[in-house]
């Protein structure tokens, strides 16, 4: 038997971003609350009852998340999020495909930027340093049940699995649910693509791949797409139903375009692991509660308007006046702005623009210059026009809320970035600034206290790439080679000898004073000390006025493990553990725990940040440092220090109390030792 469904809810739009980067996603209200479970579910032993059965009404995604979403919002710079095919697939995996390859962190990120982006709490908890987390239980989602995974004030959140059930198989007019997400008890059409009733993505070859999200077969009774095929979905549910533990398996629901049809019927299901994001075959969707209408704080404006615009839906006086003072020759215009809160990892930041008028219309408002974007920090803020005519004039203030999701924390260092080369080969060095002089040595570092720096300075932002050794090579006739993993991987098989080569030419080519001191054989010999470099100590192997240098191991192990006020464990600014990835640059990552025929991952994405900005300290590569093992750098045949652990590392070997050690003339033959480049913060006189 096959549905009739009469039910003809419209479905409604939410959109995100700005500009360019500005996308929509399409919702359908899931009505009908107080429906029972199905009790044919059997893949849940600590539910009996069977699931589906929900008691409010919320909103799901009427489509899988598509590709070109997730990228609108990766453009931001804010989220960073892989999100490829696989390359079992010969078909192009376009921006309309469905959003893969995402763990349930990366999606839980995304989805946290909806929630703030619009003025709401994010759905999921993560500490500074990027762990996942339970809410507390006066934070939890507790509507039917309680739910430790989600904040009780979110908008949007990844369906439970009731919430999911009851989108895929209950039909409202009929009262019942169906055995398949397409209204029947009868199995659907297999069809590649396409939106015809009773049809679903299944039974398709592998490297077909999935059908773009708006034709990826017929629709469930509630008018949702692809709950049967095309893709799994992950669901925020536990396998073991409870959300109270962040370490078990979450449930995933619908099938894929290359299975069969027990897949889609409502007692099948699998399960994904919350980290894992290399699966080109698990999707998502968005579900949301309706937008709320209650005025808490009944100052005639909804909650979810007040959110919006960057108010606080529960104080009935914050939203901002204008002062106005009139006086012979001038306006006085005062306000008084807010700060905002933080969420983890997330800052949410409210500004201001103040926007002025000849006459009281819609098109006559025009920004005040200067004004145009106000941070909120809680400072008075002052604006002082002429008053040149007898004119009216009419002011008003717009405010707004924009939240990020850092890559790491927030960054202290400024960045800038230095050229080399000239076209085709012309290539950047990014820097973050390193302040804080004068700090004391970390006690717990080996192989004796590191990290006390005297100077302000510059260190790279990410290791140095194969690119840049290949442009540098081709302008400068230096012959380096690399090891020829790719273009964006880390620069390694290379002696200090062999790089103290590049960074001698990133001084020489604009005019500066060689770092290191080669004869004309090509012998490394000592600076004299009245050439030496003598900032903070005499160092014979740097030359004084040189601009760009090798980091010493006091100047790297302060960059990664320093946050101004103490030092950390780890060089992501933090003292927890941090999460292994094999790329990416999510807060709180670090490529490590990989097999050895991985390899690194490339510098751009070489896991989160350390507190002043830099990428990659940890795993990834190591890297080779300026100074010998003993601390003095007064002869040329010691050893030298290397840091950082690599992609096979283990936790131990990202501590600052882990080091390694290569004389000069070796690491030629190892894949695992990279470097990057340091800089002083002006050049030399």
């Amino acid at each position: 038997m096959a549905a009739t469904s009469g039910y003809t809810q419209a479905p409604s739009t939410d959109y995100f971003g700005t500009d360019t980067n500005r996308f929509g996603i399409e919702f359908v209200e899931i009505a009908d609350p107080g429906n029972p479970n199905d009790p044919v579910v059997q893949f849940m032993p600590l539910r009996p009852e069977g699931a589906g059965a929900v008691n409010y009404r919320f909103r799901i995604g009427k489509y899988e998340l598509a590709k070109g979403l997730v990228a609108s919002v990766n453009a931001t710079g804010e989220l960073m999020i892989e999100h490829n095919n696989a390359e079992s697939v010969a078909a192009p995996w376009s921006e309309t495909k469905p959003a893969t390859n995402m763990s349930f962190y990366e999606i839980a990120r995304f989805i946290n930027w909806l929630n703030l982006t619009t003025g709401y709490p994010p759905a999921y908890r993560f500490s500074q340093s990027a762990e996942w987390q339970l809410w507390p239980l006066d934070d939890s989602w507790s509507i039917d049940r309680l739910n430790r995974y989600r904040h009780k004030g979110a908008l949007y959140f990844l369906p439970s699995v009731d919430e999911w059930h009851k989108a895929a198989f209950w039909d409202p007019s009929q009262q019942r649910y169906w055995r398949y997400p397409t209204g029947s008890d009868s199995a659907p059409a297999a069809v590649p693509s396409g939106t015809a009733p009773r049809t679903a993505v299944y039974d398709q070859p592998l490297e077909q791949g999935p059908a773009d999200v708006e034709n990826a077969g017929g629709l469930s009774p509630f008018g949702v797409m692809a709950m049967g095929g095309n893709l799994w979905d992950f669901l925020e549910t536990a396998q073991h139903v409870d959300n109270d533990s962040v370490t078990d398996w979450l449930l995933i629901r619908g099938g894929r375009w290359y299975q069969g049809r027990n897949t889609m019927i409502a007692s099948g299901t699998d399960q994904g692991r919350p980290w894992q994001g290399n699966n080109d075959s698990t999707a998502f969707r968005v579900g949301s509660m309706p937008f709320p209408e209650t005025d808490t704080d009944e100052d005639g404006v909804k909650d979810h308007a007040e959110r919006i615009a960057g108010t606080d839906p529960e104080d009935a006086n914050d939203r901002p006046g204008l002062l106005v003072v009139i006086r012979e020759k001038e306006i006085d215009v005062r306000f008084q702005t807010r700060g905002t809160p933080r969420y983890g990892h997330i800052d949410a930041y409210r500004y201001y623009a103040l926007e002025a008028a000849p006459w009281f219309s819609a098109e006559a408002w025009t920004p005040v210059p200067g004004y145009e974007r106000v941070l909120g920090e809680g400072q008075d803020v002052l604006y002082r026009e002429p008053t040149a005519s007898e004119e009216a004039r009419y002011f008003r203030l717009r405010i707004w809320l924009e939240a990020r999701l850092l890559s790491s924390q927030p960054m202290r260092g400024e960045l800038s970035e230095d050229l080399f080369g000239e076209d085709p080969d012309q290539f950047g060095i990014e820097f973050v600034t390193v302040r804080d002089e004068g700090n004391e040595h970390d006690l717990i570092s080996m192989p004796y206290p590191l990290g006390g720096v005297g100077y302000a300075y510059r260190i790279g932002k990410y290791e140095i790439s194969e690119e840049m050794v290949q442009k540098a090579n081709r302008v400068g006739g230096l012959g380096l080679t690399v090891s020829n993993r790719g273009v964006n991987k880390p620069a390694t098989m290379m002696t200090f000898l062999r790089l103290a080569r590049f960074v001698n030419w990133l001084n020489t080519s604009k005019g500066y004073a060689p770092a290191y001191n080669f004869d004309a054989g090509g012998v490394w010999r000592l600076w004299s000390p009245e050439e030496a470099w003598t900032e903070g100590e005499l160092n014979l192997y740097r030359h004084k006025d040189a601009m760009y240098f090798l980091p010493s191991a006091g100047e790297w192990y302060k960059a990664a493990y320093f946050d101004g006020q103490r030092y950390r464990i780890y060089p992501t600014g933090s003292d927890q553990w941090p999460m292994p990835v094999p790329s990416g640059r999510w807060g709180g990552s670090v490529v490590y725990l990989q097999p050895p025929w991985a390899g690194p991952a490339d510098v751009l994405n070489a896991g989160g940040l350390s507190h002043c900005g830099t990428m990659g300290q940890a795993g990834n590569v190591m890297e080779w440092t300026e100074t010998a093992v003993d601390g003095f750098n007064g002869a040329t045949d010691k050893t030298l220090q290397i840091r950082g652990g690599d992609w096979t590392a283990v936790r131990a070997n990202l501590m600052g109390s882990s080091n390694a050690s290569s004389r000069p003339t070796g690491g030629g033959t190892s894949d695992n030792i990279g470097f990057r480049v340091a800089a002083r913060l002006v050049p030399p006189r």
